[in-house]
Protein backbone atom coordinates (compact mmCIF):
# COMPACT_ATOMS: atom_id res chain seq x y z
CA UNK A 1 0.00 0.00 0.00
CA UNK A 2 1.49 3.49 -1.02
CA UNK A 3 0.53 6.92 0.72
CA UNK A 4 1.36 10.40 -0.83
CA UNK A 5 2.75 11.21 2.51
CA UNK A 6 2.46 15.37 0.44
CA UNK A 7 -0.40 14.76 0.39
CA UNK A 8 -1.14 13.41 3.61
CA UNK A 9 -0.03 16.74 5.56
CA UNK A 10 -1.22 18.66 3.17
CA UNK A 11 -4.69 17.13 4.20
CA UNK A 12 -3.93 17.52 7.80
CA UNK A 13 -2.88 20.99 7.67
CA UNK A 14 -5.91 22.23 6.05
CA UNK A 15 -8.34 20.42 8.20
CA UNK A 16 -7.19 22.11 10.98
CA UNK A 17 -6.45 25.62 9.71
CA UNK A 18 -9.94 25.13 8.32
CA UNK A 19 -11.69 24.34 11.51
CA UNK A 20 -9.63 26.59 13.41
CA UNK A 21 -11.07 29.24 11.63
CA UNK A 22 -14.31 28.74 13.24
CA UNK A 23 -12.89 28.07 16.69
CA UNK A 24 -13.26 24.47 16.44
CA UNK A 25 -10.13 22.17 17.79
CA UNK A 26 -9.64 18.71 16.20
CA UNK A 27 -9.76 15.49 17.34
CA UNK A 28 -9.35 13.29 14.60
CA UNK A 29 -10.52 9.68 14.97
CA UNK A 30 -7.05 7.73 13.97
CA UNK A 31 -9.16 4.25 12.27
CA UNK A 32 -8.09 5.86 9.08
CA UNK A 33 -4.22 5.03 9.40
CA UNK A 34 -4.09 3.02 13.07
CA UNK A 35 -0.51 4.45 13.15
CA UNK A 36 1.47 6.35 16.09
CA UNK A 37 3.66 8.03 13.99
CA UNK A 38 0.65 10.00 11.79
CA UNK A 39 -1.46 10.43 15.17
CA UNK A 40 1.84 12.37 16.43
CA UNK A 41 1.67 14.48 13.45
CA UNK A 42 -1.79 15.79 12.96
CA UNK A 43 -1.27 16.84 16.74
CA UNK A 44 1.80 18.38 15.65
CA UNK A 45 0.09 19.82 13.10
CA UNK A 46 -2.48 21.49 15.64
CA UNK A 47 -4.82 18.65 16.64
CA UNK A 48 -5.77 18.76 20.52
CA UNK A 49 -5.91 15.03 20.95
CA UNK A 50 -7.18 11.86 18.73
CA UNK A 51 -10.31 10.19 19.06
CA UNK A 52 -10.22 5.96 19.30
CA UNK A 53 -12.73 3.43 18.24
CA UNK A 54 -11.65 0.64 20.73
CA UNK A 55 -9.96 -0.30 23.87
CA UNK A 56 -7.40 -2.31 22.13
CA UNK A 57 -6.66 0.67 19.94
CA UNK A 58 -6.65 2.77 22.74
CA UNK A 59 -4.23 0.84 24.64
CA UNK A 60 -2.01 1.20 21.13
CA UNK A 61 -2.03 5.29 21.15
CA UNK A 62 -1.38 5.30 24.95
CA UNK A 63 1.71 3.18 24.92
CA UNK A 64 3.16 5.14 22.02
CA UNK A 65 3.50 8.29 23.71
CA UNK A 66 -0.10 10.03 22.57
CA UNK A 67 -1.42 12.29 26.03
CA UNK A 68 -4.89 13.32 25.56
CA UNK A 69 -7.12 10.63 23.64
CA UNK A 70 -11.38 9.91 23.29
CA UNK A 71 -12.63 6.88 23.10
CA UNK A 72 -15.61 7.02 21.30
CA UNK A 73 -17.21 3.64 22.14
CA UNK A 74 -19.81 3.01 25.28
CA UNK A 75 -18.22 0.80 27.17
CA UNK A 76 -20.14 -2.23 28.83
CA UNK A 77 -19.52 -5.10 30.75
CA UNK A 78 -16.68 -6.21 33.10
CA UNK A 79 -14.21 -7.16 31.01
CA UNK A 80 -14.59 -3.72 29.00
CA UNK A 81 -14.63 -2.02 32.18
CA UNK A 82 -11.39 -4.33 33.68
CA UNK A 83 -9.29 -3.32 30.52
CA UNK A 84 -9.78 -0.12 30.48
CA UNK A 85 -8.92 0.15 34.24
CA UNK A 86 -5.87 -2.07 33.29
CA UNK A 87 -4.43 0.67 30.76
CA UNK A 88 -5.35 3.89 32.76
CA UNK A 89 -3.18 2.02 35.53
CA UNK A 90 -0.54 1.59 33.29
CA UNK A 91 -0.34 4.81 30.95
CA UNK A 92 -0.41 8.20 31.62
CA UNK A 93 -2.31 9.92 29.55
CA UNK A 94 -5.76 12.41 29.42
CA UNK A 95 -8.25 10.25 29.53
CA UNK A 96 -12.19 10.80 28.31
CA UNK A 97 -14.60 8.96 26.74
CA UNK A 98 -18.72 8.46 25.92
CA UNK A 99 -21.74 7.45 28.11
CA UNK A 100 -25.48 6.83 27.48
CA UNK A 101 -27.16 3.97 29.49
CA UNK A 102 -26.96 3.54 33.60
CA UNK A 103 -25.02 0.44 33.00
CA UNK A 104 -22.07 2.61 31.54
CA UNK A 105 -22.37 4.92 34.29
CA UNK A 106 -22.09 2.52 36.58
CA UNK A 107 -19.17 0.98 34.96
CA UNK A 108 -17.14 4.19 34.64
CA UNK A 109 -18.05 5.13 37.97
CA UNK A 110 -16.60 1.52 39.56
CA UNK A 111 -13.16 2.97 37.72
CA UNK A 112 -12.91 5.92 38.96
CA UNK A 113 -13.51 4.59 42.05
CA UNK A 114 -10.62 2.22 41.59
CA UNK A 115 -8.21 4.86 40.26
CA UNK A 116 -9.86 7.41 43.00
CA UNK A 117 -9.69 9.78 40.26
CA UNK A 118 -13.34 10.71 38.81
CA UNK A 119 -13.32 9.76 34.79
CA UNK A 120 -13.92 12.25 32.45
CA UNK A 121 -17.07 11.50 30.52
CA UNK A 122 -18.95 13.11 27.71
CA UNK A 123 -23.19 12.29 27.34
CA UNK A 124 -23.65 10.28 23.90
CA UNK A 125 -26.52 12.38 21.94
CA UNK A 126 -28.59 10.65 19.34
CA UNK A 127 -28.60 12.92 16.25
CA UNK A 128 -30.84 10.77 14.43
CA UNK A 129 -28.70 8.10 13.03
CA UNK A 130 -29.76 5.82 15.92
CA UNK A 131 -26.39 4.09 16.67
CA UNK A 132 -25.99 4.86 20.04
CA UNK A 133 -26.93 7.73 22.64
CA UNK A 134 -29.84 8.90 24.57
CA UNK A 135 -32.71 10.49 23.55
CA UNK A 136 -32.61 14.59 23.42
CA UNK A 137 -35.03 15.07 25.80
CA UNK A 138 -33.81 12.63 28.76
CA UNK A 139 -30.62 15.48 28.31
CA UNK A 140 -30.95 17.12 31.15
CA UNK A 141 -32.06 14.32 33.91
CA UNK A 142 -29.42 11.87 32.20
CA UNK A 143 -26.70 14.62 32.65
CA UNK A 144 -27.85 15.45 36.33
CA UNK A 145 -27.47 11.57 37.42
CA UNK A 146 -23.43 12.05 35.88
CA UNK A 147 -23.03 14.93 37.62
CA UNK A 148 -24.42 13.31 40.86
CA UNK A 149 -21.74 10.48 40.64
CA UNK A 150 -18.57 11.86 42.69
CA UNK A 151 -16.62 9.84 40.24
CA UNK A 152 -17.33 10.79 36.79
CA UNK A 153 -16.54 14.26 35.49
CA UNK A 154 -19.42 15.89 33.31
CA UNK A 155 -17.12 17.33 30.40
CA UNK A 156 -19.54 18.05 27.76
CA UNK A 157 -21.73 16.42 25.05
CA UNK A 158 -20.85 13.92 21.86
CA UNK A 159 -23.09 13.35 19.02
CA UNK A 160 -22.20 11.20 15.72
CA UNK A 161 -24.25 12.73 12.25
CA UNK A 162 -23.03 9.80 10.35
CA UNK A 163 -26.27 9.37 8.30
CA UNK A 164 -24.95 12.94 6.48
CA UNK A 165 -23.07 10.48 4.46
CA UNK A 166 -26.89 9.36 3.02
CA UNK A 167 -28.14 12.73 2.11
CA UNK A 168 -27.23 14.31 -1.56
CA UNK A 169 -24.61 16.58 -1.52
CA UNK A 170 -26.35 19.49 -1.76
CA UNK A 171 -27.74 19.09 1.77
CA UNK A 172 -24.69 18.79 3.50
CA UNK A 173 -24.32 22.13 4.42
CA UNK A 174 -27.80 22.25 5.97
CA UNK A 175 -27.54 19.11 7.50
CA UNK A 176 -23.78 19.95 9.31
CA UNK A 177 -25.93 23.16 10.49
CA UNK A 178 -28.18 20.83 12.09
CA UNK A 179 -25.43 18.66 13.93
CA UNK A 180 -24.34 21.60 15.38
CA UNK A 181 -27.79 22.77 16.17
CA UNK A 182 -28.63 19.42 17.94
CA UNK A 183 -25.43 19.55 20.14
CA UNK A 184 -26.40 23.74 20.63
CA UNK A 185 -29.70 23.48 21.86
CA UNK A 186 -28.72 20.58 24.24
CA UNK A 187 -26.30 22.60 25.64
CA UNK A 188 -28.55 25.82 25.95
CA UNK A 189 -30.41 23.52 28.09
CA UNK A 190 -27.97 22.34 30.10
CA UNK A 191 -26.91 25.91 30.89
CA UNK A 192 -30.46 26.91 32.07
CA UNK A 193 -30.06 24.45 34.53
CA UNK A 194 -26.89 26.02 35.99
CA UNK A 195 -24.83 23.45 34.36
CA UNK A 196 -21.40 24.20 32.38
CA UNK A 197 -20.94 22.66 28.84
CA UNK A 198 -17.17 22.06 28.14
CA UNK A 199 -17.17 20.61 25.32
CA UNK A 200 -19.43 20.17 22.44
CA UNK A 201 -17.86 16.68 20.18
CA UNK A 202 -19.22 16.11 16.73
CA UNK A 203 -18.21 16.33 12.93
CA UNK A 204 -17.70 13.82 10.48
CA UNK A 205 -15.33 14.55 7.32
CA UNK A 206 -17.99 15.68 5.37
CA UNK A 207 -19.96 17.83 7.66
CA UNK A 208 -16.11 19.32 8.81
CA UNK A 209 -15.67 20.05 5.42
CA UNK A 210 -18.20 23.06 6.22
CA UNK A 211 -17.06 24.46 9.01
CA UNK A 212 -18.99 27.36 9.20
CA UNK A 213 -21.77 25.59 9.71
CA UNK A 214 -20.50 23.50 12.87
CA UNK A 215 -19.93 26.38 14.12
CA UNK A 216 -20.81 26.57 17.83
CA UNK A 217 -19.06 22.98 18.43
CA UNK A 218 -15.87 22.83 20.58
CA UNK A 219 -13.97 19.65 18.45
CA UNK A 220 -14.39 17.87 15.34
CA UNK A 221 -13.47 14.14 15.16
CA UNK A 222 -13.11 13.69 11.15
CA UNK A 223 -10.58 11.11 10.29
CA UNK A 224 -11.50 9.82 6.53
CA UNK A 225 -10.16 13.48 5.64
CA UNK A 226 -6.35 12.53 6.31
CA UNK A 227 -6.62 9.97 3.05
CA UNK A 228 -9.66 10.44 1.82
CA UNK A 229 -11.25 8.16 -1.02
CA UNK A 230 -13.48 7.71 -4.12
CA UNK A 231 -16.13 7.71 -1.92
CA UNK A 232 -15.14 11.70 -0.94
CA UNK A 233 -14.59 11.88 -4.69
CA UNK A 234 -18.56 10.90 -5.29
CA UNK A 235 -19.59 12.93 -2.58
CA UNK A 236 -17.85 16.37 -3.59
CA UNK A 237 -15.72 16.88 -0.91
CA UNK A 238 -12.48 15.90 -2.28
CA UNK A 239 -10.96 15.29 -5.66
CA UNK A 240 -8.66 12.57 -6.76
CA UNK A 241 -5.93 15.14 -6.31
CA UNK A 242 -6.62 15.03 -2.74
CA UNK A 243 -6.53 11.67 -2.35
CA UNK A 244 -3.52 10.15 -0.64
CA UNK A 245 -3.80 6.49 -0.30
CA UNK A 246 -3.47 3.99 -3.01
CA UNK A 247 -3.02 0.32 -3.24
CA UNK A 248 -0.66 -1.06 -5.46
CA UNK A 249 -1.33 -4.03 -7.47
CA UNK A 250 -0.03 -6.12 -11.06
CA UNK A 251 -1.78 -7.52 -14.15
CA UNK A 252 -1.04 -11.36 -13.95
CA UNK A 253 -3.85 -12.35 -16.45
CA UNK A 254 -5.14 -11.92 -19.68
CA UNK A 255 -7.78 -14.70 -20.34
CA UNK A 256 -9.08 -13.15 -23.28
CA UNK A 257 -8.87 -9.52 -24.50
CA UNK A 258 -11.14 -7.23 -22.84
CA UNK A 259 -10.50 -8.91 -19.74
CA UNK A 260 -7.92 -9.03 -16.99
CA UNK A 261 -7.22 -9.99 -13.55
CA UNK A 262 -4.86 -8.82 -10.76
CA UNK A 263 -3.08 -9.85 -7.47
CA UNK A 264 -5.44 -8.01 -5.56
CA UNK A 265 -9.09 -8.98 -4.01
CA UNK A 266 -10.78 -8.98 -1.28
CA UNK A 267 -8.02 -9.16 1.25
CA UNK A 268 -6.19 -6.01 -0.47
CA UNK A 269 -9.25 -3.68 -0.95
CA UNK A 270 -12.41 -5.09 0.69
CA UNK A 271 -15.02 -4.99 -0.81
CA UNK A 272 -16.92 -1.78 0.15
CA UNK A 273 -19.44 -0.54 -2.22
CA UNK A 274 -18.89 2.99 -4.07
CA UNK A 275 -21.57 5.61 -3.43
CA UNK A 276 -21.70 6.14 -7.19
CA UNK A 277 -21.38 3.33 -9.59
CA UNK A 278 -20.19 -0.51 -9.34
CA UNK A 279 -16.50 -0.53 -9.25
CA UNK A 280 -14.19 -1.47 -6.58
CA UNK A 281 -11.73 1.56 -6.63
CA UNK A 282 -10.66 3.64 -9.33
CA UNK A 283 -7.49 2.89 -11.45
CA UNK A 284 -5.72 6.15 -11.49
CA UNK A 285 -2.85 5.46 -13.70
CA UNK A 286 -5.15 4.04 -16.35
CA UNK A 287 -8.59 5.27 -15.72
CA UNK A 288 -10.12 2.67 -18.96
CA UNK A 289 -9.66 -0.10 -16.32
CA UNK A 290 -12.58 -0.91 -14.13
CA UNK A 291 -12.63 -3.35 -11.36
CA UNK A 292 -15.86 -5.17 -11.81
CA UNK A 293 -15.55 -8.36 -9.82
CA UNK A 294 -13.10 -9.68 -6.53
CA UNK A 295 -12.43 -12.79 -5.43
CA UNK A 296 -10.31 -12.95 -2.04
CA UNK A 297 -6.76 -12.56 -4.02
CA UNK A 298 -7.41 -11.42 -7.74
CA UNK A 299 -9.61 -8.57 -9.19
CA UNK A 300 -11.64 -8.97 -11.65
CA UNK A 301 -10.92 -6.01 -14.78
CA UNK A 302 -13.10 -5.23 -17.54
CA UNK A 303 -11.91 -2.90 -20.55
CA UNK A 304 -12.02 -1.83 -24.10
CA UNK A 305 -9.02 -3.03 -25.83
CA UNK A 306 -9.77 -1.07 -28.54
CA UNK A 307 -9.35 2.02 -26.43
CA UNK A 308 -6.18 0.58 -24.07
CA UNK A 309 -3.62 -1.56 -24.24
CA UNK A 310 -2.87 -4.08 -21.17
CA UNK A 311 -0.41 -6.43 -20.75
CA UNK A 312 0.81 -9.11 -18.18
CA UNK A 313 3.39 -7.07 -15.03
CA UNK A 314 1.35 -3.89 -15.98
CA UNK A 315 1.20 -2.16 -12.40
CA UNK A 316 -1.39 -0.33 -11.44
CA UNK A 317 -2.58 1.91 -8.73
CA UNK A 318 -6.12 1.64 -6.85
CA UNK A 319 -7.83 4.56 -4.94
CA UNK A 320 -10.24 2.20 -3.06
CA UNK A 321 -13.67 3.02 -2.32
CA UNK A 322 -13.40 3.20 1.32
CA UNK A 323 -9.82 4.22 2.45
CA UNK A 324 -10.55 4.06 6.32
CA UNK A 325 -10.61 -0.14 6.06
CA UNK A 326 -7.84 -0.19 4.06
CA UNK A 327 -4.78 -0.03 6.22
CA UNK A 328 -6.16 -2.04 8.61
CA UNK A 329 -5.21 -5.12 6.50
CA UNK A 330 -1.91 -4.70 6.09
CA UNK A 331 1.29 -5.18 8.13
CA UNK A 332 2.82 -1.67 6.77
CA UNK A 333 2.44 0.96 4.62
CA UNK A 334 4.70 2.97 2.44
CA UNK A 335 5.56 6.58 2.40
CA UNK A 336 6.20 8.13 -1.01
CA UNK A 337 6.93 11.98 -1.72
CA UNK A 338 7.77 13.37 -5.27
CA UNK A 339 7.05 9.63 -6.49
CA UNK A 340 9.70 8.42 -4.67
CA UNK A 341 9.80 6.19 -1.73
CA UNK A 342 10.47 7.67 1.70
CA UNK A 343 10.30 5.05 4.07
CA UNK A 344 7.84 2.33 5.43
CA UNK A 345 6.03 2.72 8.58
CA UNK A 346 3.77 0.14 10.54
CA UNK A 347 0.43 0.09 10.96
CA UNK A 348 0.87 -0.16 14.93
CA UNK A 349 -2.89 -0.80 15.56
CA UNK A 350 -3.73 -2.99 13.11
CA UNK A 351 -6.54 -5.86 14.10
CA UNK A 352 -7.24 -3.96 17.42
CA UNK A 353 -10.85 -4.03 16.24
CA UNK A 354 -11.97 -5.16 19.52
CA UNK A 355 -12.16 -4.81 23.61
Amino acid sequence: MKIDFTQVKQNIQSMVHSLSEYNISHRPHVKPHKNVELAKLQIESGAIGITCATLTELEVMAKGGIENILLAMPLVGEDQWNRLLDILRHYNFTFITLVDSEIGLKGLSQIGEKLNQPINVLVDIDSGGHREGIQREETVEFVKKVISNKWLHFKGLFTYYGHIYAYPINQHPEKAKEEATILLEQKQKLEAEGITVEILSGGSTVSSIYPNELSGITESRAGNFIFYDMNAVHLGIADISQCALRIVAKIISIPIKGKATIDAGSKAMTTDQPIKGNEYGYVVNNPELMIVKLNEEHGFVEYDPEKVDVKIGDIVEIIPNHACVVPNLYNQVFLFEDNRLVRSINVDARGRNYY
